[in-house]
């Protein structure tokens, strides 16, 4: 999905997304938030 000429990730699973906040935050701490 794009925001104007932006790729962004829409995660559903909820695991997945416990991964990425918690134990992989340090690696995507500097992509920016919406």
């Amino acid at each position: 999905i794009f925001t104007g000429m932006t790729p962004i990730l829409i995660v559903k699973d909820p695991d997945l997304i416990k991964d990425i906040l918690i134990k992989d935050f340090p690696k995507f701490s500097n992509r920016g938030f919406p």
